[in-house]
């Protein structure tokens, strides 16, 4: 007896502006489609969006699961943290989701809610030793957040500081989401939550006939320590050569309380002292924007890998994972050989240079002699982030791959045609 599968996969990627929000769609020969939502996040938008364009996008999804699935979100899945991929699970936007009631819900190991401060990966059955971990990573990721509500207010308050806008947007970005965070939780507690790492078995794939759903990704620190490392650049692996951000000392946001608190504050120094006072705002800026840009990297490398594979076809999403996240997932054979002549590819970190290293792309876009024209899908937004898209990633993604990306989308319409994969 041939077991149900699905005859055709979409995949529906919506203009958030500089955000992830993708809705993958299993159809079957019989019944209502599956569906699983894949992020929902957005910290910057243009100026032509809509009102309320999380909220119209939100009621789309419901309608389109009320309609074609049956009434049923199967899973939810977010990536990492960072605002741009849970940031519209908040107000009205994230209570229509919320109200779907999804039957899955995936989130970094390092989401979960009881995880010890100074553990390994998230609580399981499993034996101590895999438990334990290298101290206080989840700490770190902690002072992280804080430090990064701390860099925004400075970024704003401080006159005349250098990067002021892209410290802004980055230490947004990676700001706790606590009310974001709180709705996933009652959701996760609601449905059948997971907090996964490289090799997790997921719940999904019953949720999903005739679907194997493969967790690539992140690996825990009982796996790999590489995603406690931030490499600044790369000649062989990355797009570009990345800057290289020098930082004397790590630093805190947080100023001491000033020798002459009653003194009256120059805002514009006098012309002598203008020189110094930009020279030493620029310094200023220069560290801080460093500093938020490894945070930001730290949280991406905490993101989600998921390959799902059915049909004879392979569809790879990545989340924001970067360099360090992957090596763990390059390193074995089994998940190269899964990654390898994929079908549909989200491209990832918005198509950063890297988050697709030159070894994964060799992979996933040179498949078998015969082989179908790999579809890409790229999420992002020009001008928001730091060589984001990346340009010869982009040359590469048009000349060798069937590409749909969001900024081809034109409002009032919020998603372009889907990327359907007929099996």
């Amino acid at each position: 007896m041939v077991k149900t599968r699905p005859t055709a996969v979409e995949v529906r990627a919506y203009n958030v502006g500089f955000g992830d929000c993708l809705l993958v769609l299993f159809e079957y020969a019989k019944g209502p489609k599956r569906a699983v939502l894949i992020d929902f996040g957005s910290t910057g938008r243009p100026s032509t969006s809509p009102e309320r364009v999380m909220e119209r996008i939100a009621a789309q999804i419901q309608k389109i699961v009320q309609e074609e699935c049956g009434g049923i979100l199967h899973g939810l899945v977010a990536t990492h943290r960072h605002k741009d991929h849970i940031g519209g699970f908040v107000g009205t936007a994230g209570e229509i989701l919320e109200a779907l009631k999804p039957k899955v819900v995936i989130q970094p190991w390092t989401e979960h809610p009881d995880a010890a401060k100074d553990a390994k990966s998230a609580p399981t059955s499993e034996p101590k030793s895999i438990r334990g971990m290298r101290a206080n990573y989840l700490q770190s990721l902690d002072r992280m957040r804080d430090f990064c509500e701390a860099a925004l207010a400075r970024a704003g308050n401080r006159v005349g500081v250098v990067n002021a806008s892209k410290i802004r947007f980055l230490a947004d970005t990676n700001l706790p989401n606590k009310e974001a965070i709180d709705r996933l939780q009652r959701m996760a507690k609601a449905g059948q939550a997971e907090f996964v790492r490289a090799g997790s078995k997921s719940k999904l794939e019953r949720q999903l006939p005739g679907v194997k759903v493969h967790v690539l990704g992140p690996p825990d620190l009982t796996q790999t320590d590489s995603i406690l490392k931030q490499k600044s650049s790369d000649k062989d692996e990355f797009w570009q050569f990345l800057e290289f951000w020098s930082l004397l000392q790590a630093g805190s946001a947080t100023a001491p309380e000033p020798l002459f608190p009653k003194a009256k504050t120059v805002r514009t120094p006098p012309r002598p002292a203008q020189w110094f006072v930009n020279r030493a705002n620029r310094q200023y800026g220069n560290q801080l924007l460093g500093i938020v840009r490894i945070l930001d990297k730290a949280l991406n490398n905490t993101s989600v890998i998921l390959l799902f594979e059915t049909g004879g076809k392979k569809l790879l999403f990545s989340g924001d994972a970067q360099l360090e996240n992957w090596m763990y997932a390059l390193s074995q054979p089994a998940y190269r050989k899964l990654v390898e002549g994929v079908d549909l590819y989200k491209v990832g970190h918005h198509g950063s240079g890297n988050a697709t290293p030159k070894s994964l792309w060799k992979l996933i876009h040179e498949g078998p002699a015969g082989k179908t024209k790999l579809k890409s899908v790229l999420s992002t937004m020009k001008g928001k982030h730091h060589e984001v898209p990346q340009p010869l990633l982009v040359e590469a993604l048009q000349a060798e791959t069937e590409l749909s990306s969001t900024e081809g989308v034109r409002y009032p319409a919020l998603a372009p045609p889907a990327v359907r994969i007929e099996l």
